[in-house]
């Protein structure tokens, strides 16, 4: 079985990408650029869901897509207008703070949510 990276393992990369691409970034091109920063190998891309599922395509996207709502549901990035992503001042602050700051403000906003 192939290890995949969780979405939890994405959220930092994914923001860092943004931030990197000058604060405002396209889905197709944030991709590979999450893809590449992670190493993620063309083995790992390669897993898609199950056809008995209703979710399609590679299983790395969709953790890519979970991360980015993680990151809008504690403010750290907008959703400018479709497929367009940016970072907010919240999410330069959670740069500088490291990984486990970012982790661990989801897991809270999670936590109050249910």
């Amino acid at each position: 079985m192939i290890k995949l990276p969780t979405a939890s393992d994405c959220l930092f990369p994914t923001l860092t990408m943004i931030n990197e691409a000058g604060g405002k970034l396209s889905k197709t091109l944030l991709y590979p650029a999450v893809i590449n920063s992670m190493g993620i190998t063309p083995e790992q891309l390669a897993v898609e869901f199950d056809e008995n599922t209703t979710r399609r395509g590679p299983k790395v996207i969709n953790r890519i897509d979970f991360a980015l709502t993680n990151l809008k549901a504690i403010h750290a990035v907008n959703n400018l207008e479709r497929s367009v992503w940016s970072i907010t001042d919240e999410g330069r602050k959670f740069l500088e703070s490291g990984q486990k700051a970012v982790r661990n403000a989801v897991r809270e906003h999670k936590r109050k949510s249910s």
